[in-house]
């Protein structure tokens, strides 16, 4: 779906890509909206300049569950850094700097499109596991103790396992107030020291027992466990 008010650049991309896909037009941001949620495109190319289409596209997209995760394409003017780093700050978007050729177009495009077809991969062998997995982010206080933990990322096993239900964006304090400070403190022990580690503990607010191995994901000023 390309979304551009330009015609001769919403030309010039569309044969740029008519050999390889099939491309949908739009003129503006409204129009863009109602294909990008009746046609439900592999990848969305629009304009970064907000009084045209691209930002306004975007935030309206992301309030949508449907097309929260679908990749964009943005098309850059000039050396503009700053909005650079915003832009890649999303892994679902990249950019191409105008001007740009129908060769740099179509390898962008052929690179975001293989890594959708990745992540859904993943994605699919993620939520098959029957193994309960998370990803979290350790909570520190000034004295570096831990006191909490945020979801990152949750399979649907761990749902099941833990009747913790939508956690993601969540702190653990926040579902189950009188969870065990030992696994805070494990958790701190290994986003800080990068020490993996194997444990079973009982997690008395959730009613279970838990066999669980643990490791830190990521640089470590992150502070992120697995």
């Amino acid at each position: 779906l390309v979304v551009e008010p330009d015609s001769e650049v919403s030309r010039f991309i569309a044969e740029s890509l008519a050999s390889e896909y099939h491309v949908i037009l739009a003129g503006d941001t409204q129009q863009g909206l109602e294909k990008a949620l009746s046609e439900k495109p592999a990848i969305v190319i629009t304009d970064s300049v907000p009084d045209l289409c691209g930002t306004g596209l975007i935030t309206q997209m992301r309030r949508r569950a449907e097309l929260r995760e679908m990749p964009v394409l943005f098309l850059l003017d000039g050396d503009h850094e700053a909005q650079k780093v915003q832009l890649l700050d999303d892994p679902t978007q990249d950019f191409v700097a105008k001007p740009f050729s129908a060769n740099d177009l179509r390898v962008r495009v052929r690179n975001m499109l293989r890594l959708k077809s990745a992540q859904e991969r993943y994605g699919t062998l993620f939520n098959s596991m029957d193994q309960g997995f998370c990803t979290i982010e350790v909570l520190f206080d000034q004295q570096d103790t831990p006191i909490d933990y945020r979801f990152l990322e949750i399979n649907a096993a761990f749902e099941r396992q833990t009747y913790l239900r939508d956690a993601r964006g969540k702190l653990m304090r926040e579902l189950a107030p009188q969870h065990e400070q030992y696994w805070f403190d494990i958790y701190g022990k290994i986003a800080l020291s990068g020490e993996s580690a194997r444990f079973e503990n009982r997690a008395e607010a959730l009613g279970r027992w838990y066999e669980v191995y643990a490791f830190r994901v990521g640089p470590a000023e992150n502070r992120q466990v697995a």
